[in-house]
């Protein structure tokens, strides 16, 4: 048996670097709105957004880090959203907006980069794989057998197909469940 797996996945580094460089902004990012309106926020913030800009230049999927950002705004706030809270969020993430607007404007009109190549599935049919792919990685988490970098997946072109129709229905109970659950700590 040859070890040839982190070889061939050296390809893989913008993967690693993208996820290592989104924790520090999201940590960073952390550290700054508890250090607000210090120097040490300042900083923080700072450092905070030139780690997502690491994470944009190694990997465009970085722009999910701006959700993650916006998520730990709402855990910050406890769900309790007003107006006031929401212009706070609003500016806190203003930042980080610009950072990457600026980042797109770079792709696409500097570099040229535009995708209007033909995506593999459409919307839908992505929807219902990922649907599948969460089960399997609750399996995977739940059962740690057969793990490896890949796995193949077949994709889910109708909601009337089972294994699509079983994903989404426990897709919508967990959401149901998280609502429900909120409401009863709330």
């Amino acid at each position: 048996p040859i070890n040839t797996q982190p070889v061939n996945y050296i390809s893989g580094r913008s993967t690693l670097l993208v996820g290592c460089f989104s924790l520090l902004c999201l940590f960073l990012y952390a550290r700054s709105r508890e250090k607000a309106g210090t120097r040490g926020g300042n900083i923080a913030l700072a450092g905070s957004l030139a780690a997502y800009l690491c994470a944009l230049l190694s990997k465009e999927e970085a722009v999910a880090t701006l959700g993650l950002l916006a998520a730990y705004e709402l855990c910050r706030i406890r769900l309790q959203i007003d107006g006031k809270r929401l212009r706070e969020i609003f500016f806190g993430l203003l930042p980080f907006m610009i950072v990457t607007a600026g980042f797109l404007v770079f792709v696409v009109r500097i570099l040229g980069i535009v995708g209007d190549t033909a995506q593999a599935r459409g919307v839908w049919e992505n929807l219902l794989t990922q649907a599948r792919v969460f089960f399997i990685y609750i399996r995977m988490i739940a059962l740690p057998t057969n793990l490896s970098i890949d796995h193949v997946v077949a994709t889910s072109t109708s909601l009337f197909e089972p294994a699509a129709l079983a994903s989404v229905i426990g897709v919508i109970a967990v959401l149901v469940g998280s609502v429900l659950d909120r409401n009863s700590v709330v």
